[in-house]
């Protein structure tokens, strides 16, 4: 069945079964402004639930970097005392990082193919 204007898509809305039986409860005025609450709420709001939900796992996201990063800078100044207190440590880490050597050295580099 085709329906070629408005005024016939209400029409048959208002003939369908789930429209007349929930027609009284929609007369209510209280029923009414929770519904409209609700919609208000749940999707139109700028605080709406999918904002919500992106901003809570916005805010996780977030707090796993914050860990990572307490935990890197942890070892980062438990490795700084031990480079400016320990000279051995200090050469070791110049000969991995810079490669370094003494003067008497060769140094090679082997790289692998993957």
């Amino acid at each position: 069945m085709a329906k070629n204007s408005v005024a016939e898509w209400f029409d048959y809305l208002a003939e369908h079964p789930l429209v007349q039986k929930s027609l009284p409860y929609l007369r209510q005025k209280y029923a009414i402004a929770i519904i409209i609450f609700l919609i208000w709420v749940l999707f139109i709001d700028n605080n709406n639930l999918f904002e919500r939900i992106d901003a809570m796992s916005n805010m996780h996201k977030l707090e796993v970097t914050k860990a990572y990063y307490e935990e890197k800078l942890e070892t980062d100044a438990h490795m700084l005392n031990d480079l400016k207190t320990n000279g051995e440590v200090l050469e070791r880490y110049a000969r991995e990082n810079y490669l370094m050597k003494r003067a008497e050295e060769d140094i090679f580099l082997l790289e692998e193919k993957e």
